[in-house]
């Protein structure tokens, strides 16, 4: 039975968009030296076809699609319950895509709606609709994610 990053490189060289935490980064990448977000990004897109994106919890989260990558601030919003962060984050970030939206806007829509979600206790609640997503989006101008250069 074989595990690790090389096992999984022919489906996630499929992906459109792959997400990870930084600590599931780290593993997948196999690297004895801890590298920083953007350097883990960086690593993954090597094997993704679209879209690399690594969350790291309070410290936001970055994608990056072999030309830009992007930093997004986690929302300030104090969390109740952390359960189901991480998926409602990916599904509206999925969400923003499909309705033509630029990853930039994908890692903000991913980033509020995870906070929504993390109001409550369980996955479920404050999942957030498009339309309640748009109008947030644009209640926050300030809450964009910033360009990183390296």
């Amino acid at each position: 039975f074989k595990t690790g990053f090389d096992t999984l490189k022919p489906l996630i060289a499929l992906t459109d968009a792959f997400f990870v935490n930084k600590e599931e980064a780290q593993l997948l990448v196999n690297n004895n030296q801890p590298l920083d977000v953007p350097e883990l990004c960086k690593k993954l897109k090597e094997t993704v076809r679209g879209v690399a994106v690594v969350t790291d919890g309070m410290n936001g989260s970055w994608a990056y699609d072999g030309e830009k990558m992007f930093h997004q601030d986690a929302h300030p919003l104090p969390p109740v319950e952390r359960t189901g962060a991480g998926d409602s984050y990916g599904t509206a970030f999925i969400s923003a895509l499909y309705h033509g939206k630029s990853f930039a806007d994908a890692l903000t829509w991913g980033s509020l709606n995870g906070a929504s979600v993390v109001q409550y206790v369980g996955p479920h609640a404050g999942l957030l609709t498009k339309e309640q997503m748009e109008t947030w989006h644009a209640a926050e101008p300030e809450f964009r994610p910033e360009e990183v250069t390296f």
